[in-house]
């Protein structure tokens, strides 16, 4: 058969057409901090690039890979805004044998001498205010010195000092010494509103009839009282450090990177096996993005600026945080958070999976889900947080949980998480605590084991807890058990079945506490077993404390747990 020369014509311009339509081949671009060269083309190990500044000045495409040499060890973070395609990610890894790539955010300095084991830094070109100090390998917390006439009379250290009016704040103290009170606080604390004081007293918690007035926030170095304390100076730009060997031979590094990791506007990422370590204000931050996924990635020490969050989804949706390990933050761990106008805004944390991750040693919560403000509830919906471990949670702040809920909305999940040994005797730490604003929230199958606030904490109505371990939770310090009903916005209830719940001879089962001016919450507690060294181990009160603890059968009077087990354990 002829074909017309037209013809001939048209199968040509298809044929090229078709050619010139298929995908770009993706790109593999290598970073190497010791051999690298920011001249080379950057697409082979043999001709990596070598720094963060030429990383920055990447165009990265759909699918393409940025690799960082195993070994390797870069001053500072990576700052992207990325976009990649579904099924074809734009992808931050490691290659070659050793440990993972490393990005320190601590740095060392020459320190100025001022007598007495007081060294000075002073940092003129200071960005943001450090958030972090390292002393002998081990992350410090910011220490806050306050003027507080009559402290010494009314706290000690060890005492908790909190702010109850127009909001919560809390400062755990360190030292007081006269009218000077030093510690540790995350908070801008309010400078005219009066403390209040909280301490142990043959230990039981007592909060003090008298408070101590507005702090007034000093930089003086007397609150400096043992190796490693340090304090930033605004009116110096400097930091104080109290040590008793020069800061070289302590290995004292100052962090002065905000964040390890930047995503900021991304679209469909991976980043994956890599180390941040000693970052001032955040390990890895995704901010207004979606679709990015965070997958085995150690984050090593973090400080109390700004954000203070080893991990942070902020205003982000449909992302994935996976088999990450989180320790020695001084804020959370992991945090979820949306703040935004309300829910049509693009900037929320929606449909996010946080599962498979380690968090030890937070200075708050170990994994929180928050936003500020109750409009804002609507910011932070279904997400999932499954199969984590987080230990010692709560090391610097009061009153808060492994797992922790603030002002969100409906569809979020708590399940299969282990939560052990959060806080301590002084400092209260739930295993989980579903505080005031958060919606119907499902919490199941976790094991919630020495947490010292309690297992499960809710403050509010609708929430399904079902098949968890609650043991050994409670510290003496306070009345508390291993699930606890406890009245902030509104009463707390919901549906509480087939648990497993022990308590030892101190310990409560359920601690049921109410407001009487808010409106009654439902409530079915049943098909639980209970193990309790405690003979009286259940209190159930219709206003703000409980003195009455009873025994099972006397708990079973009121229509509760009828088809609930109980036996009497060591």
């Amino acid at each position: 058969m002829r074909v017309s020369i037209a013809a001939k014509m048209w199968l040509l311009l298809a044929a090229l057409t078709a050619v010139t339509a298929l995908p770009a081949l993706a790109a593999t671009y290598y970073v190497d901090s010791a051999a690298g060269d920011d001249r080379a083309a950057g697409d082979s190990p043999q001709s990596a690039w070598r720094t963060l500044k030429r990383v920055r000045r990447a165009r990265l495409l759909p699918g393409d890979r940025l690799l960082f040499r195993r070994g390797g060890r870069w001053h500072g973070g990576i700052d992207l805004s990325l976009t990649g395609k579904e099924g074809s990610p734009i992808v931050l890894g490691a290659y070659g044998a050793g440990p993972e790539p490393l990005f320190e955010g601590g740095q060392r300095f020459d320190w100025e001498d001022l007598g007495g084991s007081l060294y000075r830094l002073v940092l003129k070109d200071a960005e943001h205010v450090p958030g972090l100090l390292t002393y002998r390998g081990q992350a410090r917390p910011r220490i806050t010195v306050l003027r507080l006439p009559g402290a010494s009379s009314l706290a000690g250290a060890g005492a908790v000092l909190l702010q109850l009016e127009g909001g919560y704040r809390s400062f755990s103290v360190k030292h007081v010494e006269g009218d000077l009170v030093s510690g540790i606080t995350f908070f801008k604390l309010a400078p005219k509103v009066a403390m209040h004081v909280r301490e142990l007293q043959e230990g039981r918690e007592v909060q003090k009839e008298k408070t101590l007035p507005a702090p007034v926030m000093l930089y003086d170095p007397a609150g400096l009282v043992e190796n490693g304390d340090w304090l930033w100076d605004p009116q110096q730009n400097a930091v104080l450090l109290r040590s008793s060997v020069p800061p070289e031979q302590a290995d004292v590094l100052v962090a002065r990177v905000r964040w390890g990791l930047r995503l900021v506007r991304s679209r469909y990422v991976v980043v994956e096996d890599l180390v941040f370590r000693n970052m001032s204000e955040v390990g890895a931050l995704v901010q207004d993005s979606r679709y990015v996924t965070l997958r085995k990635l150690r984050i090593e020490g973090v400080g109390s600026s700004g954000h203070k969050s080893g991990i942070l989804l902020f205003n982000s949706s449909y992302c994935r945080v996976l088999e990450n390990q989180v320790s020695d933050v001084m804020g959370n761990g992991i945090a979820v958070f949306g703040f935004g106008p309300g829910e049509d805004s693009p900037r929320r944390s929606w449909n996010n999976l946080i599962a498979g991750n380690r968090v030890a040693r937070a200075g708050s919560a170990g994994i929180s889900l928050a936003s500020d403000f109750p409009p804002q509830a609507v910011l932070v919906k279904n997400n999932l947080v499954r199969k984590n471990v987080v230990v010692e949670a709560n090391r610097y702040a009061y009153d808060a949980a492994g797992i922790y809920t603030l002002f969100i909305g409906a569809g979020n999940a708590i399940d299969g998480n282990t939560v052990k040994n959060g806080g301590s005797p002084r400092l209260r730490s739930a295993g989980i605590m579903l505080d005031v604003g958060t919606a119907p929230t499902r919490v199941e199958g976790n094991l919630l084991q020495n947490n010292s606030n309690g297992g499960v904490v809710i403050t509010g109505p609708g929430h399904r807890v079902e098949d968890n371990d609650l043991i050994n939770n409670c510290a003496p310090s306070w009345p508390c058990a291993q699930v606890v009903f406890f009245p902030v916005r509104a009463n707390g209830g919901g549906l509480v079945r087939r648990n497993r719940v022990e308590a030892g001879t101190r310990q409560g089962l359920v601690l049921y506490t109410a407001n009487p001016r808010f409106d009654k919450a439902a409530l079915v507690l049943d098909y639980n077993r209970y193990l309790s060294a405690n003979p009286r181990p259940f209190c159930w009160s219709d206003t703000w404390s409980c003195d009455n603890w009873v025994d099972f059968e006397t708990w079973r009077s009121r229509g509760l747990d009828a088809h609930s087990s109980y036996s009497r354990g060591p």
